[in-house]
């Protein structure tokens, strides 16, 4: 008689349980110090479990028409598939590089593992910043009224993503730099066309999802499939009070026309030239004395507190476009009147 226990059964591959939601992001950074401030902040606002840092690589590409080898680190983000998008959307913002490689490779966890993961990929709570609604403006030259946007970002409730410009010398890229905002350079002489410039932003704009696209003196006409492509979340400040002037050069044409009044338009933007239905519009009285500067000059002032709080407005859902028309709630008109701003019926 045999008294010795049977033999332990080893579960073949298939049978182990394991967890197939899994993501590992892979990226590069440039430095040991951007490794870790990427990890911290993926880490703390729980968009992943874990983030390794992989010893040096050696990276080969070209860039700006010339071969260059660099060494890098990599980083291996462990989260989840649902957590994908929020994550991809947070590393364009934080990266170091204007065109961050970001690799998504599916990864079956074993079953503890994954069950940990998933733990830690927590939904944000409400005083976590990368939560609230996200802008990305599109700016062209000086773009005083997208430094506007970003200094009254947190007090308005919105998050500024990305500054994306069609111009790489423009003063508006140096400025958001320094305020620690991710920039996009997209020239038009680099892009060959128009048409390829706006191919290139559009790209931009998928992979950092925002949900709201505010253009702040961005010198383009935007093609339709690209109004089709984001319409509902453009929109746009032009200094006239639309329908009045619209285009270019309205401070002089006001003064020509002989306006009393004069100011800006916050609107939607739709296939026209500054035709989408209007959203708020800030009136000031035009002076006999006053020249195109002086007039632009005062003009620009109001526009710098109407542009943040419509854009405010809308990320906190009291004004929302629907099918192209503009429902604006009790508190968004009882806030925009206290501030002077003139709201349509």
């Amino acid at each position: 008689m045999n008294d010795s226990p049977p033999p332990l059964s080893r579960p073949s591959p298939a049978s182990l349980p394991s967890s197939s939601s899994g993501i590992i992001v892979l990226t590069t950074v440039p430095s040991e110090s951007d490794a870790d401030r990427i990890a911290t902040i993926l880490v703390a606002e729980r968009l992943c479990g874990c983030v390794s840092v992989v010893s040096p690589v050696r990276s080969t590409y070209r860039w700006e028409g010339t071969v260059t080898t660099e060494p890098e680190l990599q980083l291996e983000i462990k989260t989840t598939r649902a957590a994908l998008p929020s994550v991809r959307r947070r590393l364009i913002e934080i990266h170091p590089y204007e065109l961050p490689a970001i690799i998504a490779v599916p990864a079956e966890y074993g079953a503890a593992f994954g069950r940990w993961v998933e733990g830690e990929v927590a939904p944000y709570p409400h005083d976590v910043p990368v939560c609230r609604p996200s802008v990305a403006i599109l700016a062209s030259g000086r773009g005083s009224n997208a430094l506007s946007l970003i200094e009254h970002q947190h007090h308005e409730g919105y998050r500024v993503a990305a500054v994306i410009s069609d111009n790489a010398e423009a003063p508006i890229i140096t400025a958001a730099r320094a305020q620690g905002i991710h920039t996009v350079a997209h020239p038009r002489t680099a892009s060959g066309t128009t048409h390829r410039c706006q191919e290139r932003i559009a790209d931009t704009l998928r992979d950092i999802a925002p949900d709201i696209v505010a253009l702040a003196g961005f010198m383009q006409i935007l093609k339709p499939w690209f109004v089709d492509m984001f319409a509902g979340r453009l929109i746009n400040i032009h200094p006239s009070l639309l329908p009045k002037h619209p285009g270019l050069d309205t401070h002089r044409r006001a003064l020509e026309a002989g306006d009393t009044e004069h100011g800006a338009t916050v609107h939607l933007v739709d296939r026209g030239v500054d035709t989408g239905p209007i959203i708020a519009q800030v009136s000031i009285p035009c002076v006999s004395s006053d020249t195109p500067e002086e007039l632009a000059a005062r003009v620009l002032a109001h526009e710098h507190r109407l542009f943040p709080w419509v854009i405010g407005a809308i990320a906190r859902k009291e004004i929302q476009a629907e099918d192209n028309r503009i429902v604006i709630s009790a508190e968004a008109r009882q806030g925009g009147a206290a501030l002077g701003f003139l709201l349509p019926e």
